[in-house]
């Protein structure tokens, strides 16, 4: 039984914790789905108090992760990494393959979604740089950079700019379309 003597028992659950029986929580502790009021910043927090990840799950799907210089948010966005670090993927399969890739920043569903490896890499807009296995590019648009597998150092501006390109480097196009035909070309400018 609970308690023990005269003290009045409070109804809940309880463990032996193998000296007495103690409530295994208190409803005046705990976190509630309906909100939480006399929170004090800095005190009361949603997360860890260890060197463990904090993870969102939506159907027992991986939906954000926040773990040392990495954060995602959306189902399976930075699934498959293992080692790589400064990674920001936001949007479902963003930075889904990355594995060993560094400082690459995808925000937009399957952005980033091949890149296993490469590092330095921006994409902002669906599917943007979605084969990319090249560094330091930055797309920013609807599958801009989308075909990049290679290339190096591209700058693509504008829903499809560079939409084409595979191992093409250094180039800058802005503007929807803009050099969206080109596949190996370097050092192309276009607006």
């Amino acid at each position: 039984t609970a308690g023990s003597g005269s003290t009045a028992v409070i109804p809940g659950y309880y463990y032996y914790n193998g000296t007495i029986w103690a409530l295994l929580l208190n409803s005046g502790s705990s976190w509630l789905t309906t909100g939480n009021s006399g929170t004090v910043d800095g005190t009361n927090f949603i997360g860890t108090t260890d060197n463990v990840p904090l993870t969102f799950k939506v159907n027992n799907v991986l939906a954000g992760r926040i773990y040392g210089a990495n954060t995602s948010f959306g189902l399976n966005s930075l699934l498959s990494n293992t080692t790589g670090v400064d990674n920001t993927a936001i949007g479902a399969n963003a930075l889904f393959s990355n594995t060993t890739g560094n400082n690459n920043v995808a925000i937009g569903i399957r952005s980033l979604y091949l890149n296993t490896i490469a590092s330095n890499s921006v994409a902002v807009g669906d599917s943007s740089l979605y084969n990319n296995a090249g560094a330091d590019n930055t797309a920013i648009g609807s599958r801009s950079l989308y075909s990049n597998t290679t290339g190096l150092a591209n700058t693509a501006i504008g829903s499809l700019a560079l939409n084409n390109n595979t191992s093409g480097n250094f180039n800058t196009a802005a503007g929807r379309a803009a050099l969206d035909s080109n596949t190996t070309g370097a050092e192309n400018t276009a607006y």
